[in-house]
């Protein structure tokens, strides 16, 4: 009985050290955001290195975090969940929050009496051969509409009307498995992404975590978008966790029975 009372104390003290851990890494609590569609998918597969429906991603604190967008990760070799730059979780007016990889800061610019323009000082150091502005390159003053070439892990070619955005300053963003950018009429969200509205940035996903949640929450579109492979493997690791603890829980008490029928 001490032996087992020494154990569930030591099995809690870990729990309390992870979960101290996670939040003092996180800055916000709970740690955890739950996804629950493919947007972010590299393949029709679950993998460790990507985001992926059913994944448990610890999200941290905007505060604790300097954002890198795709066009800074490029330049800088930074990656993050399998290409360049960090992936945040922004709000919108509806629906629910979206995990979704920033692809490049745009300053807005505004003109007294005239027409305004948009700038990316980012962009600086970029290779033309990878973007172009209405076919230029003046990444300093920019309308009309801004396109990215061999984009991401796909190598998309991707365009944003700039003219159709409201004049606020933001992040462009998109999902790697989606064929557009989320902003603008007809997007995810009108414009572009604020500060304001980064509810957490990325930091490391968990697979197969929030499939539970995701089967119980019933909603048939998530469930859907839930890889092949990813419930399988679910249940063969957590078969293979219940029998490492178990054996470890068999030798902890063989151990005890063995050294008190040594003493008698």
């Amino acid at each position: 009985m001490k032996d087992a009372a020494i154990a569930v104390v030591a099995a809690a003290a870990v729990v309390a050290v992870v979960f101290s851990g996670l939040y003092a890494y996180s800055g916000i609590w709970p740690p955890f955001s739950i996804v629950e569609s493919g947007s972010m998918q590299h393949s029709d597969r679950s993998t460790f290195i990507t985001i992926d429906t059913g994944d448990a991603v610890v999200v941290r604190s905007p505060d604790k975090v300097e954002i890198k967008t795709y066009v800074d990760g490029y330049k800088e070799n930074y990656k993050k969940f399998g290409d360049y730059g960090d992936v945040i979780v922004y709000e919108r007016t509806t629906g629910n929050p979206i995990i979704h990889r920033a692809v490049i800061w745009l300053d807005w610019n505004p003109v007294a009496g005239g027409d305004g323009f948009w700038s990316a000082p980012s962009l600086e150091g970029f290779p033309e051969s990878g973007w172009s502005n209405d076919g230029g390159h003046d990444y300093m003053h920019m309308t009309g509409t801004l396109t990215f070439y061999g984009y991401g892990f796909s190598s998309q070619v991707v365009s944003l009307n700039l003219n159709s955005l409201p004049e606020v300053s933001g992040y462009v963003t998109k999902g790697d498995n989606n064929p557009v950018f989320d902003n603008g009429p007809g997007g995810l969200v009108p414009g572009l992404i604020s500060k304001e509205m980064i509810l957490y940035v990325a930091g490391f996903s968990i697979p197969w975590l929030g499939i539970i949640k995701i089967y119980l929450s019933g909603d048939q579109y998530a469930i859907s978008q839930i890889p092949a492979n990813s419930v399988p493997e679910m249940i063969a690791m957590t078969v293979a966790v219940i029998s490492i603890l178990a054996a470890l829980f068999a030798i902890s008490g063989y151990i005890s029975w063995y050294r008190h029928k040594d003493e008698e």
